[in-house]
C-alpha cells in the first residue's frame, strides 16, 4: 500500500471553543501521538483530508512544520452522525518496519446460492483484526460468499492470508445462510401481534354477555 503525504498546521489551543472556531474555518482539529513521545496538536483543511480519507492509502505522511514526515495511520475518525461532518481526527505514529494491529473491513461479495432458493445471508462480521507491517495494510478483505448453500457458514480460517496475519478467532463466523422458514416463524409472530387487538375487542362484548350473566 502507497504512502500519501498530508501537510498539517500546530494548534497550541485546545478545547471545545477552540475545536468549533476551527471547523467554522473549514478545518478540523487532529491529534498525532506515538508511544513515549508527546502527542502534537493539529488542524488540517476539512476537504484535504476529505481526500485523504477517500484514498487507498493506510499509511498517512503527517508534515508539520519543518520537521522530518511523520509515518502513521488512521486511529480514529470523528463525524457528525447528521451531517456527517467531520468533527475530529487521530493519527497514530508507526515504524514502517514494525508490525502494528488494526481492523480491517470485511466486503462480502457474491451471492449466495442458498439466498437464492430462498434463504437468508447473514454477516455476522463486519471487520476482522490484522498484523502486518503499515504498508501491507489491506484496504479491506474480500469474503465469497456465491458457494454457501441454506445452512452453510464460511469462517475466519477460510481466508486465504497474504501479506498479513488475521488476530480474530479462526473458528468466528463471518456469514452464514439461513433457513427460509426462520423467516416466516418471524412474519408469523409479527401477524399474530397484530392481531391481538381485535381478539381483546371481541373479548370485551364477550364480557359484557357474561357481567348480565352474573
Amino acid at each position: 500500500m502507497s504512502e500519501v503525504a498530508l501537510t498539517v498546521s500546530a494548534r497550541e489551543k485546545v478545547g471545545k471553543s477552540e475545536s468549533r472556531r476551527l471547523r467554522r474555518e473549514g478545518l478540523v482539529p487532529g491529534v498525532y501521538y506515538f508511544h513515549g513521545k508527546e502527542a502534537k496538536h493539529f488542524a488540517v483543511d476539512a476537504k484535504v483530508l476529505r481526500g485523504i480519507l477517500a484514498s487507498d492509502s493506510n499509511v498517512v505522511d503527517i508534515k508539520l512544520g519543518k520537521g522530518k514526515a511523520l509515518p502513521s495511520i488512521i486511529k480514529e475518525v470523528q463525524k457528525d452522525p447528521i451531517s456527517g461532518r467531520l468533527l475530529h481526527i487521530d493519527f497514530m505514529g508507526v515504524n514502517l518496519d514494525e508490525k502494528v494491529v488494526v481492523e480491517v473491513p470485511v466486503h462480502v461479495v457474491g451471492t449466495a446460492a442458498g439466498a437464492k432458493a430462498g434463504g437468508i445471508l447473514q454477516v455476522l462480521l463486519r471487520h476482522l483484526e490484522v498484523e502486518c507491517l503499515p504498508l501491507d495494510i489491506p484496504d479491506a478483505i474480500e469474503v465469497d460468499v456465491s458457494a454457501l448453500e441454506i445452512n452453510d457458514s464460511v469462517n475466519v480460517s477460510a481466508i486465504e492470508a497474504g501479506e498479513f496475519t488475521i488476530i480474530t478467532d479462526a473458528d468466528a463466523t463471518i456469514a452464514s445462510v439461513l433457513p427460509p422458514r426462520l423467516e416466516e416463524e418471524v412474519e408469523e409472530e409479527e401477524v399474530d401481534e397484530e392481531a391481538e387487538p381485535e381478539v381483546v375487542g371481541k373479548g370485551k362484548k364477550e364480557g359484557e354477555e357474561d357481567g348480565d350473566e352474573e
